[in-house]
């Protein structure tokens, strides 16, 4: 999924800011470009997907997004800090990512 940009409206920025964020911090995340999108692979639609990367001062956040009609944009469900979980998910996929580099 091609993530450069995040469509906010008061709903899911309401939702980030109650989970401790705001939507300038997870624009952040998108901006340091370091994050990992992964399935979904709760209930939800098929096309929503996890995000998790490092904000500026290095803090994994995760952020679920929904596709737009624009390629590039997504629309947050909503974002929060990473459970360890989601860290160690985060943290597996860089070093697959990095191991695959040093044998090509």
């Amino acid at each position: 999924m091609d993530i450069r940009r995040l469509r906010w409206d008061d709903v899911n920025a309401a939702k980030v800011r109650a989970h401790g964020l705001s939507p300038s911090v997870v624009d952040d995340m998108i901006l340091v470009g370091l994050f990992e999108v992964f399935r979904d692979s709760t209930d939800h639609p098929a096309a929503r997907r996890i995000v998790i990367g490092p904000t500026s001062r290095e803090r994994l956040i995760t952020l679920i997004v929904e596709p737009t009609e624009t390629v590039g944009t997504v629309r947050p469900v909503t974002a929060y800090f990473s459970s360890p979980k989601e860290v160690r998910r985060y943290l597996a996929r860089r070093e697959q990512r990095r191991g695959s580099h040093r044998e090509g």
